[in-house]
């Protein structure tokens, strides 16, 4: 639905669609193949589901005409093309394609195949959603095994694009291509996966996300809310518009392989789930279906977390109809545009805030370093009322980073951040210096955002305790080293800690802030409090670990991805498409332990326990990743790593990073 909300089928065989299971995704899988323009019969064992299943179509629909997906006129022609019965026998029997979307119980699932098989036409291609089971445990349940395979869909399925298809090795190849190309002309991300693996793709690199993120609850590193905090306010917003090989190739394989080879002997092996998903289970705290999970649950905050995952998936959907329709007359826009509904724009471009005065009492920072990161950090200290002094080592470096200052300032204010008249006050808090001491004189906090050299920042960190008051706190914007051995060489451990930016970091809100064993908890709470103070979303990392939460998260996806690669189950390509088509864009809005209260931890662990015994649990880099860079093959820097680089198509990646990143950043939190 995409740019085209009501796209008629071209000639194809599959013109009538059984689909088994009206909750949560039967419907809505229902619901796309009849605004698709086909003939749907939505079957369920009683009236009463089948009533609920037609309430949720109706708000499934003015969801879609909220967002101008699909408009009012058409709702009713929509509703034609649906039927539902109780009776599966007489619904399968003119069926060109018999859907099975039921919960994930095998019995269940193959009594219900077995039932429709035996009505269905010979031609009839049968599929299921599960996310749990191998097609070679469902296919002859059918009475016809070469004409099964698993479509897995993700939920919302009319909003998410991607269906991961997947055949048993003896199916028919035609069979993969005729779904394949029934989802294409829907305008979904269709992948192919032709070999059986537990969990499919994207609910193994979830699986290894979700264990590496209960490690850390269970040793105490972070809470469930600080984790999710990193993953939708940090790099979960980059899967939405780019997968990781595509963001791990600009940075290049070489450094990927250092940072992601020492992370790799920290990470979680466990092959089982973790203590803390089986304690709740057993307690009966289950999520938003108890009331309680890791989180505490009302119906209303449950629906509000439903709602605003809906609202930004088809933000996210309208932003690539956008790209899209400038693609095709080779005219990129200026600006993302917001679309012609006054309600949405409502909800995701608020009035732009003049931030003139700070929400703290007005501090005194310094930022030495003045390249990607430190720039991002100055400006959006000096949008919300604060003295920003910026340090380099030379004056073309900080001229540099004032033009970039002066940029980015200007795309906060169009993306409704920062009102036009905020610039340049902003502007004028500013100032620059190649002499640190003049740079930290007066300094209330000084943030150290220099490359990761620990001999450099120790040098640094030196220097500053003896320049510095001695009420100054001193941060590092770190990815790699701790905080203690940043500031061995002070005596000041107590006023030292890491802040953790996600680039560009005056657009992702999270920073991870990173105890030492020596932080005071004054520092701490300072530095929250004035984080909080910008609107930015500060997650407390309690213990020191290498990789703190967003890289060792990252890490962990990373490591299952380069398996799955090795395997030959699927491309980097393929990869990429399947995280940013599917639980990328879930996680731009909502983390992975929300994510699974929604569907119930009793769930989510049942899950786990089919998949995590399968996952790679590695200590070391993978051949797959260490031959690139013996070939040299690194990535956009060098023109090819997994894919192919031009300069242009380089940049255009990073442009629809950027465009993306600054359109998220006038959505609504919670």
């Amino acid at each position: 639905m995409h740019g085209h909300p009501i796209l008629q089928m071209q000639d194809h065989s599959i013109k009538n669609v059984t689909v088994i299971g009206s909750g949560l995704m039967g419907h809505g899988i229902g619901l796309e193949f009849a605004a698709h323009g086909l003939s749907v019969t939505i079957v369920d064992r009683d009236e009463a589901a089948l009533d609920a299943a037609r309430r949720r179509v109706d708000l499934g629909l003015d969801l879609l005409t909220e967002a101008n997906l699909l408009p009012a006129e058409h709702h009713d022609l929509v509703r034609g093309r649906l039927t539902y019965s109780t009776d599966l026998s007489s619904a399968s029997a003119n069926a060109d394609l018999v859907i099975e979307a039921v919960f994930e119980n095998l019995d269940l699932k193959r009594e219900l195949l077995t039932e429709a098989g035996s009505t269905a036409p010979a031609h009839a291609i049968f599929a299921s959603n599960t996310s749990s089971f191998m097609p070679s445990q469902l296919a002859d349940a059918t009475g016809r095994p070469q004409r099964f395979a698993v479509t897995h869909y993700f939920n919302p399925p009319y909003l998410l694009p991607l269906v991961e298809i997947v055949t048993a090795t003896d199916a028919d190849p035609a069979v993969s291509e005729t779904l394949r190309s029934l989802y294409t002309g829907m305008g979904k991300k269709p992948v192919v996966i032709d070999r059986e693996l537990p969990g499919f793709v994207a609910n193994r690199l979830q699986g290894a996300l979700s264990r590496e993120a209960a490690a850390l609850v269970q040793r105490g590193i972070a809470s469930p809310q600080d984790i999710d905090s990193v993953i939708k306010y940090g790099f979960g917003r980059r899967l939405a518009l780019a997968g990781p090989f595509e963001i791990w190739e600009q940075v290049g394989w070489d450094l990927i392989e250092i940072i992601m080879g020492e992370l790799f002997a920290e990470i979680d092996t466990s092959t089982g789930p973790s203590q803390l998903m089986i304690d709740a289970v057993q307690r009966g705290h289950l999520g938003v279906k108890t009331g309680r999970g890791m989180y505490e649950w009302t119906p209303e905050s449950a629906e509000a977390l439903r709602l605003r995952i809906g609202r930004a998936l088809i933000r996210l959907a309208q932003l690539e109809a956008n790209e899209a329709d400038a693609a095709e007359k080779d005219n990129p826009p200026t600006e993302i545009p917001v679309g012609g509904n006054q309600s949405l724009q409502a909800v995701h471009r608020p009035e732009p805030r003049k931030t003139g005065s700070p929400a703290e009492p007005r501090k005194k920072i310094t930022i030495v370093g003045a390249g990607l990161m430190g720039h991002g950090i100055a400006l959006e200290f000096a949008a919300h009322g604060h003295d920003v002094s910026i340090n380099d080592v030379s004056e073309d470096l900080l001229d540099s980073a004032l033009t970039r200052c002066e940029a980015g300032l200007k795309l906060l204010a169009e993306s409704g951040r920062i009102s036009s008249e905020t610039v340049p006050d902003a502007l004028s808090r500013i100032t620059a210096s190649a002499d640190l001491r003049s740079a930290v004189s007066g300094a209330d906090l000084v943030i150290e955002a220099t490359s990761e050299d620990l001999a450099l920042k120790q040098r640094i960190f030196k220097e500053l305790d003896q320049l510095c008051q001695p009420h100054t706190i001193l941060l590092s914007n770190t990815s790699t080293f701790l905080p203690s051995a940043i500031g061995a060489e002070t005596g000041r451990a107590d006023r030292i800690a890491v802040a953790h930016y996600f680039n560009p970091p005056h657009i992702l809100p999270v920073v991870e802030v990173v105890r030492g064993p020596e932080t005071s908890q004054e520092t701490i709470d300072t530095t929250v409090k004035l984080l909080e103070s910008i609107g930015k979303r500060p997650a407390v990392v309690q213990q020191e670990v290498q990789g703190f939460i967003g890289n060792r998260l990252q890490a962990a996806i990373f490591r299952e991805a380069l398996h799955i690669v090795s395997f030959g189950v699927a491309t980097a390509p393929e990869i990429d498409q399947v995280v940013r088509n599917s639980f990328g864009r879930r996680l731009s809005v909502a983390g992975t332990f929300e994510l699974r209260e929604l569907i119930g931890l009793d769930l989510a662990l049942d899950i786990g326990r089919q998949i995590l015994p399968s996952l790679d649990n590695s200590k070391t880099i993978s051949d797959v990743l260490a031959e690139k860079v013996r070939s040299g093959d690194l990535g956009t820097k060098t023109g090819r790593g997994f894919y192919d680089w031009t300069p242009e198509s380089a940049e255009a990646l990073r442009l629809r990073i950027a465009r993306g990143l600054a359109d998220m950043a006038s959505w609504p939190v919670g």
